[in-house]
């Protein structure tokens, strides 16, 4: 468990960024021990101890005190043999667009629901550029000069550090332009509230120039 990526900011810019911006959602995790911290829990407090004959898990699975192999997300079997998926959900979103088209927040035109962490890579034909025009755009409102609980930000250089980071109607009608061949657009929406009229959404846009 640890804090947001905007804890503690003074500029309503992340303090804490990922290196793959598809994990960014990762941080902030508020909900509880992960897989792996119970498996580091288990192995300190030596918790298959009694077990007399424990199975061996695979693929990052554990031994708990019932003698069992926990899994891990993304495997099952009683020893955790079959890979069903990946230890991280892949966030909402598409992470290789290379056409134009429309990107829209989840639900749109309806409010978009609370929980999301979506993001979208856009990568341009070689020689050119990528070019976001927003239409409509409803985050949830400022709170002390920072977008706290719901906001969008756009990347049109560095996957890790945002150029843009918006809520209210701050975008509504403006054009982003890449400085390289390639843009990534954030949204993440925490669930604070239920606010129609501020959360509306948004749609976008995306060309190459």
């Amino acid at each position: 468990m640890h804090y947001g990526g905007f804890q503690f900011t003074n500029n309503s810019f992340p303090t804490l960024v990922t290196n793959d911006i598809a994990q960014a959602g990762l941080i902030g995790n508020r909900d509880g021990l992960s897989h792996r911290d119970k498996h580091l829990a288990n192995l300190m407090y030596m918790c298959d101890a009694s077990c007399s004959s424990p199975p061996t898990c695979a693929n990052g699975g554990y031994v708990d005190s019932s003698c069992t192999c926990v899994c891990p997300p993304g495997t099952s079997g009683a020893t955790c043999q079959t890979v069903t998926g990946t230890y991280y959900e892949a966030p909402c979103g598409d992470q290789s667009i290379t056409t134009a088209g429309t990107i829209t927040s989840p639900n749109y035109p309806s409010i978009y629901p609370p929980g999301q962490h979506c993001v979208w890579i856009v990568t341009a034909p070689a020689g050119m550029q990528v070019r976001i025009d927003f239409g409509a755009f409803g985050i949830l409102y400022r709170s002390g000069g920072k977008c706290p609980f719901d906001w969008v930000t756009v990347h049109t250089d560095s996957d890790s550090i945002p150029d843009y980071v918006n809520c209210d109607e701050e975008l509504q009608n403006q054009s982003i332009t890449s400085s390289g061949d390639r843009l990534a657009l954030e949204f993440h929406s925490y669930g604070y509230g239920n606010y129609p009229y501020y959360q509306k959404g948004f749609t976008a846009s995306v060309t190459f120039v």
